[in-house]
């Protein structure tokens, strides 16, 4: 039964409860930056007879070195302190024609400005079966309105929005991603959350998520009851 219920393969899904993730750069961007820059620094010991050429590479290597682990180190502190934001949703999956209801919960550092927007993305690829090279990206997005309620030192967006009829669902090439971004001093906020949106095929099983059960039934009974389900 699990395998028509594609949204059940993943936990966060299933528990209601989605971590973001962000759009930093990865550990090989990371590699492959502090490569370059080694690189750099070595060329200037060897192969050039212009000592002041020579210094003047090692310079920059070295520079960018530290530059690197500058970033490295900015990008997860402010990881650490602000990324721990989570899109909570109460009925799995969502539908597309219906309303996508939730609630953003996260920690900002203050107050953030004129610049705090939602967009829900759906990104899909489509291939040519005559020319497998050539494909189509596709990319449509829906803006969200939302208001701001602080709690203690977290703030929860809560909203709902209609989805379109006719778009893809999700799988294969076609994802949906519910983005958040805003902007406070020395810092760009970025939250990404993947959702589970499906056709209207998918309507008559929709469930309650693990987050629902949790609160009627407290943790140990919600899960039994969760995992009886097929």
């Amino acid at each position: 039964m699990k395998q028509l219920r594609p949204w059940l393969q993943r936990a966060d899904w299933k528990a209601g409860v989605i971590h973001s993730t962000r759009g930093m750069p990865s550990k090989g961007t990371y590699i492959g930056l502090v490569a370059g820059a080694l690189m750099l620094a070595i060329m200037g010991f060897v192969g050039r007879e212009d000592h002041r050429f020579q210094i003047w590479l090692v310079i920059m290597g070295l520079a960018g070195i530290a530059q690197i682990g500058f970033l490295v180190l900015r990008a997860r502190r402010s990881r650490a302190r602000y990324d721990d934001a989570t899109f909570e949703f109460e009925k799995v999956p969502f539908i597309l024609g219906q309303k996508l209801r939730g609630t953003i919960k996260a920690r900002f550092p203050s107050r953030p400005g004129d610049y705090t927007r939602a967009i829900l993305r759906c990104t899909s690829v489509y291939y040519n079966p005559n020319d497998p090279s050539e494909s189509i990206f596709e990319t449509r997005k829906q803006w969200i309105p939302m208001h701001l309620v602080w709690v203690g030192d977290e703030v929860h967006l809560p909203f709902e929005v209609e989805l379109p009829e006719d778009a893809p669902a999700t799988g294969g090439t076609v994802q949906w991603v519910l983005l958040l971004t805003c902007d406070f001093p020395r810092l760009h906020y970025r939250a990404e959350f993947q959702l589970p949106i499906y056709g209207l095929d998918a309507a008559p099983i929709v469930q309650e998520t693990g987050l629902v059960r949790v609160r009627k039934f407290g943790i140990r009974r919600a899960m039994a009851v969760f995992d009886d389900q097929p």
